[in-house]
């Protein structure tokens, strides 16, 4: 299956395997694709409504000095979810940017809503990915390759030492020290997602939400990442909005927008200041956590 065009992703992970980090790198992922084309209403297929903002917001960014994307499909095909954390995990992107269109039972509902990683306690995310394994088919997931702090790369260099003569000793440090590597990567990944997501808020005059959920591309790539549905084609209303060419660059220069806000973030290193009180902060935005079954996303 085709990811992308080989020659495309070898251009931009030339030699190392990865994005230049002395560009802004995005990964746009547009949703669902080929025999999957997740919700509709009536000529429109959410999935190619996704990729005709996508191809629209990668336009945007390749006009803007020091930044590049790709996508992860870029025509009518079908694309595994695995699939897409994998290219994701090969190019290690500033930002992954998935995009899709929202349905619901209730044809009243309408506006967009944003996603970022959720924060499962251990025991939640195994029993997720049991869910995971038997509700669809896995074709192999990758391992997830941390950059380390340097910091903690000094501590496990000085455990590796102390405890080279002793196996069971090294088991026991490796294990803790692992466990707080884990919860660093997962704080960075929300803090991020987090502050992406409420600067989205503010860019999109229209209604939406801010929410966690654990969507498999989100919460599988170690990239910081969110999920947009841009809106639900179970309303009428919405549907005819969001099949019109006009809305749907309106939603690529807003996202396109909030990017630019993001890496002035970056830049600044602003997103420190939302460690701290990470939780406070998520409470005060009102910010609803969908948990329950593993999100096919």
């Amino acid at each position: 299956m085709i990811l992308a065009k080989t020659s495309e992703v070898e251009a931009i992970t030339a030699n190392t395997g990865q994005v230049n980090s002395s560009r802004f790198f995005v990964l746009i992922d547009p949703g669902h694709g080929g025999k999957d084309v997740g919700a509709f209403h009536e000529q429109l297929k959410e999935s190619n409504l996704n990729l005709a903002v996508a191809r629209l917001l990668a336009e945007k960014i390749g006009k803007e000095p020091g930044w590049d994307s790709l996508l992860t499909r870029n025509s009518d095909q079908f694309m595994t979810l695995e699939a897409r954390v994998a290219l994701a995990e090969k190019i290690k992107p500033n930002l992954f940017v998935s995009l899709h269109a929202n349905s619901s039972t209730d044809n009243t509902v309408r506006g967009l809503e944003f996603y970022f990683k959720s924060q499962l306690s251990l025991e939640e995310e195994r029993l997720q990915n049991a869910h995971h394994e038997e509700f669809c088919e896995l074709g192999g997931n990758p391992s997830c390759k941390k950059s380390l702090p340097s910091g903690v790369e000094q501590l496990l260099a000085v455990s590796t030492e102390e405890t080279a003569s002793s196996p069971q000793k090294a088991m026991v440090k490796n294990s803790v020290l692992g466990n707080i590597l884990a919860d660093l990567e997962t704080t960075r990944k929300v803090e991020s997602g987090f502050a992406f997501t409420r600067l989205l808020k503010n860019h999109f005059r229209q209604r939406n939400k801010i929410k966690q959920a654990p969507f498999y591309v989100i919460d599988k790539t170690s990239a910081p990442a969110v999920l947009i549905e841009m809106g639900f084609l179970s309303n009428a209303v919405e549907a005819q909005k969001l099949m019109q060419q006009s809305y749907q660059a309106q939603l690529a220069e807003q996202i396109f927008a909030t990017l630019k806000d993001y890496k002035h973030l970056l830049d600044k290193e602003c997103t420190r200041s939302l460690h701290s009180s990470l939780c406070e902060k998520i409470k005060e935005t009102g910010v609803s956590y969908a948990p329950a079954a593993w999100m096919r996303r």
